[in-house]
């Protein structure tokens, strides 16, 4: 990969590839990202997968305890 190899790894802790419904297309395989297991709340999600809203909800109240990058 080009680029940035710091943020690159970052992303790839905080995030995983998956299938996701686009709103007017349908299901795109490998089109999104969601929140690795590592940075769901336990006590919001039950263990289980949440609906793409409330992951983006989950990353802005998880961001503290992702680990800062610096260059």
């Amino acid at each position: 990969m080009e680029g940035n190899n710091a943020a690159q790894k970052m992303i790839e802790d905080v995030f995983e590839i998956n299938d996701r419904a686009w709103r007017g297309i349908g299901v795109i395989p490998q089109s999104g990202w969601r929140l690795t297991e590592k940075y769901l709340l336990p006590s919001l999600t039950k263990g289980k997968r949440c609906a793409p809203s409330q992951e983006v909800t989950l990353l802005l109240s998880t961001l503290r305890r992702v680990p800062t990058l610096t260059i």
